[in-house]
């Protein structure tokens, strides 16, 4: 990575990662030094880091609070262990720095360029009521999430790296909990409600996935979020094919 000539403000640590995990870990771990390493030498202002809300073990079946138990060193070798690891190197890394280290902990969002690839339910929802429905939920639909759109996503950003202070850490996703089941017949309502939902009800795990966010709501004067079906209807706009009509 070349480092810019001349001052560097701000530094934001938004990264993907290849698999498999050992090399997932080497190539997390060494990015990390490095943004650490720029944000020092530069004196930055400011360094935000990008994390996710997979490092809670979350097993409490309501919504995290930043203090919750996470996955740690002595956890076997995944995803959420690695990324917690990316976490206490972030803050330790900076922790004498003249920089303010923050971090946030991403939830669950929706927007323009949103993945479609099988991921991320709401995005085979939305490819399903795009390509003219039905809706399509494999599972038994139970699960439950909270939804953001990535516009409020970008504005939490901004007051976190330009406000918050030395150490703090965010949770930043939508606070009003929606199972996939209800998540599927709301794109459905918008965007194709004559077609529906089919729920194959295949053998998964529940899991619940909602954030507290009354850390940082509490903490920033933010805007009132984009409604959720609005957030549908913005993105399904934004990946509609040219010449399909949404409502």
């Amino acid at each position: 990575m070349e480092v810019p000539e001349g001052e560097v403000d701000y530094v934001v640590h938004s990264l993907f990662a290849p698999a498999p995990l050992p090399e997932m870990e080497v190539w997390f771990r060494k990015a990390t030094g490095r943004l650490v390493a720029i944000a020092r030498e530069k004196r930055s202002k400011g360094a935000l880091l990008c994390s996710t809300g997979a490092v809670y073990k979350n097993d409490s079946g309501g919504p995290i609070p930043e203090d919750a138990a996470r996955f740690g060193a002595g956890d076997p070798l995944s995803y959420p262990r690695i990324r917690s690891q990316v976490e206490d190197d972030w803050l330790s890394g900076l922790q004498s720095a003249e920089t303010t280290a923050t971090l946030i902990r991403g939830f669950a969002f929706v927007g323009p360029r949103f993945p479609l690839d099988g991921q991320f339910a709401i995005g085979n929802f939305l490819r399903d009521a795009l390509s003219g429905g039905p809706i399509v939920v494999r599972g038994d639909g139970t699960s439950i999430r909270s939804y953001l759109h990535a516009a409020d996503l970008a504005i939490r950003l901004w007051f976190v790296l330009l406000a918050g202070k030395a150490g703090e850490i965010f949770n930043v996703g939508g606070s009003e909990p929606i199972t996939i089941g209800q998540t599927a017949q709301t794109v459905a309502d918008c965007l194709c409600p004559s077609e529906g939902v089919r729920i194959l009800g295949e053998a998964g795990s529940f899991s619940h996935y909602v954030p507290s966010t009354s850390r940082i709501d509490q903490s920033f004067h933010l805007p009132t979020p984009i409604p959720f079906r609005e957030a549908i209807l913005r993105t399904a706009h934004w990946l509609a094919p040219a010449g399909r009509n949404i409502p």
